[in-house]
């Protein structure tokens, strides 16, 4: 038993107070920063049967007050007493002294700790329904008498920590007033200084209750987006509330209705807008807005406004998107977010709700399709989109003339465009606009495009598609590029593990054959081959000139 530093359940400004509880109380064996006994089952049922014999209002806070700080301090103490039946006789002395602000106080902390130990240890065992609804009622009571922020953050957190118990504690805490008490917390959120904090609180328990019984048919869902509209000055409580919201609709055709109604997408549109450098509200809110339009597509809820708005979330996700690239890339701060790449994954969805047109608008708007790194950006958020990726692919080529070919390299177009064929591989009209393009950056770096993958992409392309020659010719020339612009000291190394020269061979006289009245087919599948077969004096002269048309890397 070791030496535990405690903090003063109720706070610094409460220690004085609590020393006189405790000094009244037979129960006083540690101190703010004394030493936490290690209590075995028998021991803290003892404990709790002494605790119901106080009648006393002082010496029932200093019971109380002992028994939350060894809880705090000693996690096996904290098990056994929740299975010595810790949490029915909390309850109890709540209702001992239901006007006595510190008792409840006291009994909601110590609620919320025994709680987390029945769902998080197997040895305490699971919380029985009659418990739940019986805890549920007392916070909802105290949460009622009390309209502080300090009694109403108690009460979220120790709803929160029953609902975590289980679905038969869930509930039993919903129909004992769970769900009343976080939206009496949720209205009182805005009536003082420490208010931000309560609205928090209710609003991640208000997404436990959601998660943990299934919606709860739409009930609360316009208070939700109350919470949104009235804090736009706030973007954690922004968060937190699309957060809820998401888990409220969540496979739930009624309650998302319901949001759709209350205006909940026109809501998370102005509050991402609000916020754009806040990484977790535009997940959040992105997230939402694309909950609503995939529901919107199947038929169960209407938009406001259409597609002009859902083209101003796609444009708002993009922008997020944009903002936080860095991000995106960063595992510690995707975590910390709550899962950056969600932003991509909704640009997606709302996407699916525009036409191509507007896509290519909202890209163009945010100049995504002009710069190196909004290039590569906007052809992973369009990875559903094979239209708008061709579009992108065949744009690529304007960029290499303009002499950004080397700068898109570098933010990763090879591999981007590499990706999006192995997505779509049985589209030859995408095949032949990446395998032009790769023919472009082969060009610029013909190494980088062979270490990449670039060869054996192209090889792929020509395979599946050897009966088209408008596929053949590009993939031919992109194959031609990568063999005259890598070095060939280096080019073995590089395609290590492919049997890359038979393959090619055969994949180039498979066109010649297939195609032989074609000329630009047969010139290409010469030029392959002549480069496979070695180099000649005439080879030398080729590889020192780029082809008809080249462009400036």
């Amino acid at each position: 038993m070791g030496v535990v530093d405690l903090r003063c359940p109720l706070g610094g400004h409460h220690c004085r107070a609590t020393s006189r509880y405790r000094a009244a109380s037979r129960l006083a064996r540690i101190s703010c920063h004394g030493k936490a006994p290690v209590l075995s089952v028998s021991e803290a049922g003892q404990l709790l049967e002494a605790l119901g014999r106080h009648q006393h209002r002082d010496l029932l806070r200093g019971c109380l007050a002992d028994l939350l700080a060894v809880m705090c301090a000693s996690q096996k103490t904290a098990q056994a007493l929740a299975a010595a039946g810790g949490i029915i006789a909390m309850v109890n002395s709540a209702a001992a002294m239901p006007s006595d602000r510190p008792v409840q106080l006291y009994v909601l902390r110590a609620v919320s700790v025994l709680a987390a130990c029945h769902s998080s240890s197997a040895k305490v065992g699971s919380l029985s329904s009659s418990d739940a609804a019986a805890a549920a009622g007392m916070a909802h009571a105290a949460g009622q008498r009390f309209a502080d922020a300090t009694v109403q953050k108690a009460v979220c957190e120790a709803l929160a920590s029953l609902v975590a118990c289980g679905e038969s504690a869930a509930a039993a805490a919903l129909h004992a007033g769970a769900r009343q008490a976080t939206e009496f917390a949720m209205g009182l959120g805005n009536l003082e200084a420490a208010g931000s904090r309560v609205l928090e609180s209710a609003l991640r328990t208000s997404r436990a209750l959601s998660k943990a019984c299934g919606g709860m048919h739409g009930e609360g869902v316009g208070e939700l987006v109350a919470a949104l509209r009235r804090n736009m000055h706030d973007a954690s409580i922004l968060a937190e509330a699309c957060n809820a919201l998401r888990e409220r609709i969540k496979h739930n055709p009624f309650a998302t209705e319901c949001a759709a109604a209350e205006g909940c997408f026109q809501a998370a549109l102005a509050a991402a807008a609000a916020h754009p450098q806040h990484l977790r509200l535009q997940v959040f809110a992105c997230g939402l807005m694309a909950d609503i339009i995939d529901a919107s597509e199947s038929g169960v809820a209407e938009i406001v406004g259409g597609p002009l708005a859902a083209s101003d979330a796609a444009g708002l996700a993009l922008k997020a998107c944009l903002t936080h690239s860095s991000s995106l890339h960063d595992s510690s701060r995707k975590v910390k977010a709550g899962g950056a790449d969600g932003l991509i994954k909704s640009f997606a969805r709302i996407s699916k709700a525009l036409p191509v047109e507007s896509i290519i608008g909202v890209l163009d708007s945010h100049k995504a399709a002009t710069s190196p790194d909004g290039w590569v950006m906007a052809l992973k958020l369009t990875c559903d989109n094979m239209q708008v990726q061709q579009l992108l692919i065949e744009a690529a080529n304007n960029l290499v003339r303009e002499g950004l070919g080397l700068a898109l390299i570098q933010a990763g177009a090879v591999e981007g465009i590499i990706q999006a064929m192995l997505h779509w591989p049985s589209e030859p009209g995408f095949q032949r606009a990446s395998c032009e393009a790769l023919a472009a950056f082969a060009w610029c770096d013909g190494q980088h495009a062979v270490a990449s993958g670039a060869f054996e992409a192209c090889m792929r392309a020509l395979r599946r598609h050897q009966a088209f020659p408008w596929v053949c010719t590009p993939a031919l020339e992109a194959l031609a590029a990568q063999l005259l612009k890598c070095n060939p000291a280096n080019f073995a190394r590089l395609a290590a593990g492919m049997a890359w020269e038979e393959d090619c061979w055969d994949l180039a006289t498979g066109a010649l054959l297939r195609h032989p009245t074609n000329r630009r087919v047969l010139t290409a599948a010469n030029q392959v081959l002549q480069l496979l077969s070695g180099s000649t004096e005439e080879d030398t002269v080729v590889r020192k000139r780029s082809p008809p048309g080249s462009q400036q890397c």
